[in-house]
């Protein structure tokens, strides 16, 4: 069994960046309204004034052209390789995997929203929508599909967050940044969930993640996940130093 992917290249511009009162963030991307406990708050705008609401618009355009040396098992046509597959013989032996494929793809374009809010309960509130165009199943590539629906109140040690976002066990301090799409799959932990968490600050250093979550996406059948009567339930305790980040969950 051989894979060789003899190159990828993506060509991404920025789709949109603006802003209703001329701010713009210099990284927006999912990471930007990541749990403000988990790590520093990314450079924006000063929270607005009671009353009043910020609007930042991000996204981009990419366009992703490869080419492998064999045929491969991934989602989104391959967009997101997982391994090579095996040697399947003809009847006169030769393997029929052992062919090259180049496909074109613009699916992983992405428009975005990020939303500072007024003090709610003596909170900051903000909130972050996202989507792109890989669509939630292998026979909806292209079509539009929710990544992000998520808003937070912040005090001063404690963080609620409500809606779709990143699983409590997908640790931004640890998300690999590749050129690919697939962001260290299928090693990597990475799913997006319906939630309610909460996040407690214990010290610089210590934190608590409590949450519940219910099924989207990311499974063949989520009716069983989607019917039942108790949710996911998931508590974290993280560690994390400059250099280190350690949990246990």
């Amino acid at each position: 069994m051989k894979r060789a992917r003899f190159f990828k290249t993506s060509f991404s511009g920025m789709f949109l960046t603006a802003s209703v009162f001329a701010f713009a963030q210099q990284n927006p991307s999912e990471k930007t309204i990541s749990d403000s406990l988990a790590k520093p708050k990314p450079i924006v705008a000063e929270q607005p004034k009671e009353g009043k609401v910020k609007v930042d618009f991000y996204g981009f355009i990419r366009n992703d052209i490869f080419y492998d040396t064999r045929q491969n098992i991934g989602a989104g046509e391959n967009i997101v390789p997982l391994y090579p597959r095996d040697r399947a013989l003809d009847v006169n032996g030769d393997d029929i995997n052992d062919s090259p494929k180049f496909h074109m793809l613009s699916v992983v374009s992405r428009a975005g929203i990020t939303v500072k809010g007024p003090d709610v309960l003596g909170a900051k509130t903000a909130g972050i929508l996202e989507g792109e165009f890989f669509g939630a199943t292998e026979g909806g590539i292209n079509e539009f599909r929710l990544r992000h629906a998520y808003i937070t109140l912040d005090w001063e040690k404690t963080q609620l967050g409500v809606g779709q976002y990143w699983h409590p066990m997908v640790i931004l301090d640890c998300l690999p940044n590749v050129v690919n799409y697939s962001t260290g799959s299928p090693i990597f932990a990475l799913n997006r969930n319906p939630q309610v968490r909460l996040t407690h600050k214990l010290s610089d250093k210590f934190k608590v993640i409590a949450a519940i979550n219910s099924q989207r996406d990311f499974t063949p059948n989520t009716a069983p996940y989607r019917d039942s009567g108790m949710p996911s339930t998931h508590l974290q305790f993280q560690f994390k130093s400059k250099s280190f980040v350690a949990g246990i969950a």
